[in-house]
C-alpha cells in the first residue's frame, strides 16, 4: 500500500515541509503511526504552507532513491535519447500522476530511470532548460 503525504512550502521560512496534510493548508511533521491506537504524535510541528505549493508523494523514488512529489521536476531520456525536463502533475480526467511526454501515467518501469532535478515551486528557472 502506498504511503500517503504531502508537502508544502513554509508560510514563515520557505522551505519544504513533509508529512500529513491537515485542514486549512497545515503540514503535521514527525509524527508516527500506532496500528493498535489512533494517530501517536511525538515532537511533533505543525507548519502552514503555502496552499498552491502542496503537493502529493506519487508513491514512488527517482533512480537515487528520492521520492517524487507533485510539482517535482524530473530529468529524463525521451524516445530520441535526449534528455528533457518534465513536470510531475496529477491527471484529473484519468486520476492518476503523469508527466508531460509520457501520455499514460507513472510507470515504476519508467521512474527507476528519472532524477528529481527540483520543483515548480523552488526552481521554476530548470522549465525553461
Amino acid at each position: 500500500m502506498r504511503e500517503i503525504k504531502f508537502r508544502g512550502l513554509g508560510t514563515v521560512d520557505k522551505k519544504m515541509h513533509y508529512g500529513l496534510l491537515f485542514p486549512d493548508n497545515y503540514i503535521l511533521e514527525d509524527y508516527y503511526v500506532n496500528l493498535d491506537e489512533d494517530y501517536c504524535f511525538d515532537d511533533y510541528q505543525i507548519t502552514s504552507v503555502i496552499p498552491e505549493t502542496i503537493g502529493q508523494y506519487i508513491g514512488v523514488s527517482d533512480k537515487n532513491g528520492k521520492e517524487i512529489y507533485e510539482g517535482d521536476i524530473i530529468i529524463s531520456k525521451n524516445t530520441d535519447g535526449k534528455f528533457e525536463h518534465e513536470v510531475i502533475f496529477w491527471d484529473k480526467s484519468n486520476f492518476r500522476f503523469d508527466a508531460d511526454l509520457w501520455n499514460d501515467g507513472i510507470q515504476e518501469s519508467w521512474i527507476k530511470d528519472v532524477e528529481v532535478v527540483g520543483n515548480i515551486h523552488e526552481n521554476k528557472d530548470l522549465l525553461n532548460k
